[in-house]
């Protein structure tokens, strides 16, 4: 019994040894960032540090990345009211300036009602 269990032990750790080595070497992940421009190699360094883009044969911009590398975090924060003065598309440049760099963007959110609770929703990279 203690035997099985010695060989049981051994060969689990044999197994999660070789996985380990896998995870660490990591393997090659790939994001499509869309179509294909002069800034694919900046899009996807921007995106995913230490990544390296690329157009492929179809004209799209592929971002390719040590899978290990973890996604990038996603804040979300209000960032003023929407009114007639300032809609989605007012929403969308502000959170842009606000966030700079970290490809924020925004929408208007009426949670309760039109009129009611209209607020500019901002996501961006944190």
């Amino acid at each position: 019994m203690v035997k099985f269990f010695s060989s049981y032990f051994l060969i689990l750790l044999v197994f999660t040894s070789g996985t380990l080595l896998c995870m660490v070497k990591g393997d090659l992940c790939w994001d499509d960032l869309g179509g294909c421009d002069a800034a694919c190699d900046q899009k996807c360094t921007s995106k995913r540090p230490g990544g390296k883009g690329s157009c492929d044969d179809h004209g799209r911009c592929k971002c390719y990345y040590d899978c290990i590398l973890p996604a990038p975090k996603t804040c979300t924060a209000g960032i003023g009211r929407c009114t007639a003065a300032c809609d989605n598309t007012c929403c969308r440049k502000n959170c842009a300036a606000k966030f700079p760099g970290r490809e924020g963007h925004g929408i208007c959110n009426n949670a309760i009602g039109p009129g009611i609770y209209n607020y500019c929703i901002c996501q961006y990279k944190c």
